[in-house]
């Protein structure tokens, strides 16, 4: 009886009995785009407390902003968090960090989405200590690192853009030849941090009519096919107060500003000039 008194004087107390795990928003984009890529990761506090923590401590001192996605595998793994990667010379790229390593705190499987910490092979790391910064993302389940790597999180939104970024070219190094930037990584409470709604339609998905139907699900299957690069170049869509929705046009074509006139038909065409030699202007 007494402990259902003490529950009782707590919840009227309005103190909250748990604190939900806190999330980290990161935003990223291709160097040559203005769309930015919201990706959302839900940490996880209880089962890796000593990495959680230090990924926040780094996050507070604005210590990935700036980085790279230095590895990518399509449809399979995206690898980031490389000092290194600052700057553009990517001699020593995959070889950065803060200058310490973490313990494992290995609990979580590698599902679809998990965030992991990345670290030396177990050859010259039989203890399988963390790196102190880089970690990567799964974009397919990948049971064969089940019981080697820490996973501190996941992803809980943006998987579709991190599929289409895995797919980009690369160079011999499995680093994208397209240099993609964590534009900023921050962590707070749920209800705290938003992604904000990027304007624009994502480089990723292509231009269409207004209403479509919702995107199908990313195949989790790795593959070497490399899918084109919709939409790289923006169209911007006409206002019409009387279409029911804009027309579709080719990406090369671009929209005027001004209204233009339907093409006339082929039968009604103006008669052909008479021909000029190819020297004279006209």
């Amino acid at each position: 009886m007494k402990q259902i008194l003490a529950l009782l004087l707590l919840l009227s107390s309005g103190l909250p009995l748990l604190r939900a795990d806190d999330i980290a928003l990161m935003e990223v984009r291709i160097d040559n785009q203005k769309q930015l890529l919201p990706v959302t990761i839900e940490l996880y506090d209880a089962d890796a407390p000593v990495t959680v923590e230090n990924f926040k401590k780094l996050a507070r001192k604005k210590f990935y902003n700036g980085l790279t996605i230095h590895r990518a595998f399509p449809h399979t793994l995206l690898q980031m968090g490389d000092p290194l990667t600052r700057h553009n010379d990517r001699t020593n790229v995959g070889t950065g960090g803060p200058g310490y390593t973490l313990a494992p705190e290995i609990h979580r499987k590698h599902t679809v989405g998990a965030v992991a910490m990345a670290r030396l092979p177990d050859a010259i790391n039989p203890s399988r200590m963390s790196n102190g910064s880089q970690f990567f993302i799964c974009l397919k389940p990948m049971p064969e690192y089940d019981g080697k790597y820490t996973v501190f999180g996941h992803v809980v939104s943006g998987m579709e853009g991190l599929q289409a970024l895995s797919a980009l070219s690369v160079d011999t190094n499995d680093n994208p030849m397209e240099r993609i930037t964590i534009k900023s990584l921050r962590v707070g409470p749920r209800e705290e941090l938003s992604s904000g709604g990027a304007s624009g339609r994502p480089w990723w998905k292509p231009w269409g009519r207004e209403a479509q139907a919702p995107p199908m699900a990313p195949s989790s299957q790795a593959g070497n096919e490399r899918p084109a690069k919709a939409a790289h170049s923006a169209e911007a869509q006409p206002q019409s107060p009387t279409a029911a929705a804009p027309t579709r046009k080719p990406w090369w074509k671009l929209w005027s500003s001004a209204k233009q006139p339907a093409p006339a038909p082929a039968e009604a065409a103006s008669p052909t000039p008479p021909k000029k030699p190819w020297w004279k202007l006209w």
